[in-house]
């Protein structure tokens, strides 16, 4: 019976550290990830942050590499959690991104057995109407009457926006010397990897910022 219990422990020590040893390798191999997002694909800091969230909870949920066996093991302790469908996707929409490395470095399966590509699947979201302002709305934004600096810097922003569509952090990142005001085009960083784009934006529009050639 001792030896038997003795067998035992034996067993599962070994079997933790097999777990520990694939665990760091993982993790080895997600350090290398994370620096080629980093350095060779220009991920933002922020982005970076909120993949590494989604790779602590595969080594919450999973502690393994991925396998066609221990996928919906993930998926399940994400449920159990409570995540709600959103977040889910989202972290599916990161981890992928992590199984698509390892996929071309040679570290997963490129299929499942079933002949399907190897990676996790999104749950279906429930679309919601997004609220958008109508001409009412707009034109009762436009009749702002700025009468400070900052009420012009706001209405300068607000009118930027409304013309070109950019998103909000974009606008706020414009910076002044990339502002063409003589073909009235900005360049502008979108997304993670900080492609620039150029914006047309209005005739009218150099008049609102202050410090504009045209304005002088």
């Amino acid at each position: 019976m001792t030896y038997g219990l003795r067998n035992l422990a034996q067993i599962n020590k070994e079997n933790n550290t097999a777990q520990s040893q694939e665990t760091d390798k993982l993790t080895s191999l997600w350090e290398r990830y994370k620096k080629e997002m980093r350095y060779l694909r220009n991920f933002e800091e922020r982005t970076l942050r909120g993949y590494q969230e989604v790779f602590n909870r595969w080594i919450k949920y999973v502690g393994q590499m991925p396998t066609e066996q221990n996928l919906s093991q993930f998926v399940i302790g994400m449920r159990e959690a409570g995540l709600n469908t959103t977040t889910y996707n989202i972290s599916i929409r990161s981890f992928n991104s992590f199984i698509s490395w390892l996929k071309e470095n040679g570290y997963c399966p490129q299929t499942f057995s079933n002949g399907k590509p190897f990676r996790l699947t999104k749950l279906p979201e429930e679309k919601k109407k997004l609220r958008v302002f109508d001409d009412e709305d707009l034109a009762k934004i436009l009749s702002l009457k700025p009468s400070c600096k900052n009420d012009r810097r706001i209405y300068a922003l607000l009118c930027v926006l409304i013309d070109t569509g950019i998103r909000i952090n974009e606008a706020l990142n414009i910076e002044l010397a990339r502002v063409d005001f003589d073909n009235l085009m900005i360049t502008i960083t979108k997304g993670k990897g900080k492609k620039e784009a150029l914006q047309e934006f209005a005739w009218y529009a150099p008049y609102l910022v202050p410090h504009s050639p045209k304005r002088r």
